[in-house]
C-alpha cells in the first residue's frame, strides 16, 4: 500500500508540474507533441488531435514535448514556424518554463490551505508558554511568559522560523534572544542530547531537549488559513536555501538528499505515524522541494532554461541549440549517477536501521 501512496503523490506532482508547462504552452500557441507522466517505455497512450497523453514506465519525473525543442528537431520540421517554442517571444518561453515551478508552489499552498481551513492552524507565537524544571533552558534562565525573537544573528518570527534554526544547529550552544517585560534579553542554552528509543530499545538516533513549549493552540478561519499556508510555504523554501547553502559551504554532505527509495521511506513514515493528512502534508512539502530544485540553474531543469533565456535577454543572441543540448546530456549522464549514489545511501540507512 506505501508504496501506491508513493507512486500517486509523485504523480500528483509531476502532473501538476508539467501541467503548468502545457497549458501556457498552449496559451502561447506552441505545438505540443506529448504530455508524459514518468519516464522510458509507454505503457498507456491517448492520442488527441494533436497532442498524445503518455505514462511511462519508470514514475520518475515526466516532460512536455514541444515543438522547436532541440530533442524533437526533425518532427518540428512539420510544424508551421509561428507554433516552434524557440520562435516565441522570450517572455512567452519564460512565462513556459517558469509556470511548471509555480504550479507545484500552488499546490503546496492549496493543500496548506485547506488542512489549516477545516482543521486549523497551528500556532506560530514564539512566546513561551512553559519551562520544564531542571531543563537545559530552566538552567540557562528561559521564562515563562518569555518571547522569542531571535536566537543567534538570526530573526525568529514563527515557530517554523525556530524549528529551522533548531534543526540545523543540533547539539550547538544557542543564543535565545527574547523578550522579557519591554525588555531584550541574550540567554545561552545547551541542549541536552538523548538517544531516542523504539519499542523500549536505544536506537542510533538523537533528539535535542531544550525544555520550553510554545502555544500549542489551532489557530481558525478563513484569514488565518491564507496567512497560515503562506507562512509554511515560505517555511519551506527557507529550509531549502539554508540546505544548500550548507551544501555549498561544505558543511552538509550529498547524502543529506534523498533518493527515490529514501521519498519512498519518508512516505512509509507519515503513512504509519500520521496516516492520510500526513500524506497530504508530505505531498505538498514535497512539491515545495521540486519547484525549488527546478529553480536551480541546471540545464535539465526549468532553471536551466531561463538562465539561458536570461543570457539571450543580456547579449541579444540566442543559446547554440548544439550547445544547450550537449549541455543538458551531460547533466543528465551526472544527475543519474548522483541518483544512483543517494539511492544507495537510502538502501545503507535502511540496512543499518
Amino acid at each position: 500500500m506505501n508504496l501506491i501512496y508513493f507512486l500517486i503523490i509523485l504523480g500528483i506532482i509531476v502532473l501538476v508540474h508539467e501541467f503548468g508547462h502545457f497549458i501556457m504552452a498552449k496559451l502561447f500557441g506552441v505545438y505540443v507533441f506529448e504530455f508524459a507522466i514518468g519516464m522510458g517505455p509507454k505503457i498507456f497512450e491517448i492520442k488527441g488531435k494533436e497532442t498524445n497523453y503518455t505514462i511511462r514506465l519508470l514514475p520518475l519525473g515526466g516532460f512536455v514535448s514541444l515543438a522547436g525543442e532541440e530533442d524533437v528537431e526533425e518532427k518540428s520540421k512539420e510544424i508551421p514556424e509561428d507554433r516552434l517554442l524557440n520562435n516565441k517571444k522570450i517572455y512567452q518561453r519564460f512565462l513556459i518554463m517558469i509556470f511548471g515551478i509555480v504550479n507545484n508552489f500552488i499546490l503546496a499552498f492549496l493543500i496548506f490551505f485547506m488542512v489549516f481551513l477545516f482543521r486549523g492552524a497551528p500556532s506560530q507565537s514564539t512566546k513561551i508558554v512553559a519551562v520544564e524544571k531542571d531543563s537545559p533552558a530552566y538552567h540557562a534562565g528561559l521564562m515563562k511568559n518569555d518571547t522569542i525573537i531571535g536566537i543567534n544573528l538570526d530573526k525568529v518570527s514563527t515557530q517554523d522560523d525556530l524549528n529551522l534554526i533548531m534543526f540545523f544547529n543540533k547539539n550547538e550552544k544557542l543564543t535565545f534572544v527574547v523578550k522579557r517585560n519591554k525588555k531584550v534579553e541574550f540567554i545561552s542554552v545547551t541542549p541536552e542530547k538523548i538517544k531516542e528509543k523504539i519499542d523500549g530499545k536505544e536506537i542510533e538516533r538523537y533528539r535535542y531537549r531544550y525544555g520550553i513549549s510554545l502555544n500549542a493552540d489551532r489557530e481558525t478561519g478563513l484569514v488565518n488559513a491564507i496567512k497560515n499556508s503562506y507562512l509554511k510555504l515560505k517555511s519551506n523554501v527557507k529550509s531549502m536555501i539554508k540546505v544548500f547553502k550548507l551544501l555549498f559551504s561544505g558543511k552538509l554532505g550529498l547524502n543529506a538528499f534523498s533518493g527515490p527509495v529514501g521519498i519512498y521511506n519518508v512516505v512509509k513514515d507519515q503513512s504509519k505515524a500520521n496516516g492520510f493528512l500526513g500524506l497530504i502534508i508530505l505531498t505538498a512539502v514535497l512539491s515545495i522541494n521540486v519547484g525549488f530544485l527546478n529553480l536551480l540553474p541546471i540545464p535539465i531543469f526549468d532553471g536551466g532554461k531561463i538562465f539561458f533565456l536570461l543570457i539571450e535577454k543580456i547579449f541579444n543572441k540566442k543559446i547554440n541549440p548544439k550547445l544547450e543540448l550537449a549541455l543538458s546530456l551531460i547533466f543528465v549522464v551526472l544527475l543519474v549517477i548522483f541518483t544512483i549514489y543517494i539511492t544507495g545511501v537510502d538502501i545503507w540507512k535502511m540496512i543499518k536501521k
